[in-house]
């Protein structure tokens, strides 16, 4: 299968088309251009774009010379669970990978692994002891009854 190998100015038009796409559709997005650059003959070697809405990091767009990244990161409450990378190598393969966050029932990272369930991260095995246990049942069950007082 030939590889296509893509221009440094269609990236970033590429790129370009992107985040007007998103900016448009969602209008509370917060946009954060921060351009990194080695200073080869004075060009810029790369360029990330960062993408936030109510606080949370929505979308990363990596532009590099002749590769790309788009990562799309999804949320459950305010807790990361999946983290969606698409684009191109630095060889112009083709990259489609998702990451899968896990939380404790305290709400503490419990793993990261991809979907075929190679482990990126696992947290320790540690036992809770019952008092921290038992604090955290009261803070759940307890919680919503003292705010009707």
């Amino acid at each position: 299968m030939p590889t296509m190998r893509l221009s440094w100015n269609a990236v970033i038009l590429s790129l370009k088309d992107s985040v007007m796409k998103l900016s448009t559709s969602e209008k509370t997005a917060k946009l954060s251009v921060i351009v990194l650059s080695t200073l080869r003959k004075k060009e810029c070697d790369n360029v990330k774009i960062f993408i936030y809405k109510d606080g949370l990091l929505q979308y990363i767009y990596n532009a590099f010379e002749e590769h790309y990244l788009e990562e799309t990161m999804h949320y459950k409450g305010n807790k990361l669970i999946r983290r969606k990378t698409k684009g191109l190598d630095y060889y112009s393969n083709p990259i489609d990978n998702t990451l899968l966050y896990t939380y404790d029932m305290l709400g503490k990272l419990n793993s990261i692994t991809n979907e075929t369930g190679y482990v990126y991260y696992q947290k320790k095995d540690k036992k809770i002891s019952y008092k921290a246990l038992s604090e955290k049942a009261a803070e759940r069950y307890y919680a919503p009854i003292t705010t009707y007082h």
